[in-house]
């Protein structure tokens, strides 16, 4: 295996910890406050599986979104380091910002 595709296996995963990092922890986030705390507990005392997941999860309240956001910065943080290890700082810094600018967009397409 050579320099280059050791260059490029490190490339490939940072985008996938900046993935994970900037958009699925967050869509997780708008997904636990969609429905209210209430609504769902409701709706999983009379036996509604997906609710009596979902409520098992919002029950932490705030404790889940600090793990959630905790995960997304550690990814995130990790990200920066594999595309630093890839490229060089300026080049991982401008991918990451483009990568943080299409997840915010697409949170936003989401939430309206």
């Amino acid at each position: 295996m050579g320099l280059h595709t050791v260059d490029m296996v490190c490339l490939i995963s940072s985008l996938a910890l900046a993935d994970c990092a900037l958009y699925h922890f967050f869509v997780l986030l708008q997904v636990y406050q969609y429905t209210p705390v209430r609504e769902l507990k409701r709706l999983a005392r009379k036996g509604d599986d997906v609710a009596s997941l979902l409520y098992k999860a919002v029950a932490y309240g705030t404790s889940l979104k600090v793990l959630l956001r905790g995960a997304a910065i550690v990814s995130g943080a990790l990200a920066l380091v594999s595309f630093t290890a890839a490229t060089n700082i300026w080049l991982a810094l401008l991918i990451m910002l483009i990568v943080a600018g299409l997840a915010a967009s697409c949170l936003y397409r989401a939430a309206t």
